[in-house]
């Protein structure tokens, strides 16, 4: 029997998730123990990510069947991502060279089913998404937004997450199709690393600006 397509996203992104997590800016963010200012710097760099990601597959889905078959409304997930921005006082930044490099990499258009594995980690993401908010939610003294992005589900997410892998799992796709989604999922995970190294060093440069002065 051949394995489903989520237990074979599961199994074969492992690593790449491991890595993704390994990096001190993760261990912060997840404690709410990083400044302020480097956590919206964060956030500002999600919702780039997600605003060039979320257009292209928006477009996409009007022309693929198997994105059709998968896609809800609720899976787009920039609006949070804005609304956390608005309750920061702050509203969307240019992107990071990894995060244009990464969306322009994809060649979505020859190859639409690819970005289910973007969605995969996105919303994958959700489930140790809400100790983040959790955490950050005390520890910034968030009151009505500023963590919504990481856990904007709540008791709904359980379902939401079965019902987009029973989609996945129900597709006919090719082997090659298959691994399309695998690597976009690999390439996710690597990307988030790559984003909250980016936003760590910016941390470090700030802070030993500071203590020159």
């Amino acid at each position: 029997m051949e394995i489903t397509l989520h237990q074979y996203l599961k199994d074969s992104t492992r690593e790449n998730h491991s890595a993704a997590e390994s990096h001190p800016f993760q261990g912060s963010l997840a404690n709410g123990k990083l400044p302020l200012s480097a956590y919206t710097d964060y956030l500002q760099q999600l919702q780039a990510m997600h605003s060039a990601y979320e257009t292209k597959l928006l477009q996409a889905t009007e022309h693929d069947a198997h994105l059709k078959n998968v896609m809800r409304p609720e899976y787009y997930q920039t609006e949070f991502l804005d609304r956390d921005l608005q309750a920061l006082h702050s509203g969307p930044a240019a992107p990071l060279p990894c995060i244009i490099d990464f969306v322009a990499s994809k060649n979505f258009d020859r190859n639409p089913v690819s970005m289910l594995g973007i969605l995969y980690v996105l919303l994958g993401a959700k489930h140790g998404g809400k100790f983040i908010a959790h955490s950050v939610k005390q520890a910034y003294e968030f009151k009505d937004g500023g963590y919504t992005y990481f856990s904007p589900y709540g008791e709904n997410f359980r379902e939401l997450w079965q019902q987009f892998t029973a989609s996945l799992n129900s597709l006919n796709l090719t082997q090659q199709e298959r691994d399309s989604v695998l690597q976009a999922a690999s390439d996710t995970f690597d990307i988030f690393g790559k984003i909250g190294q980016e936003v760590w060093r910016k941390m470090e440069v700030s802070a030993a600006s500071v203590q020159q002065k």
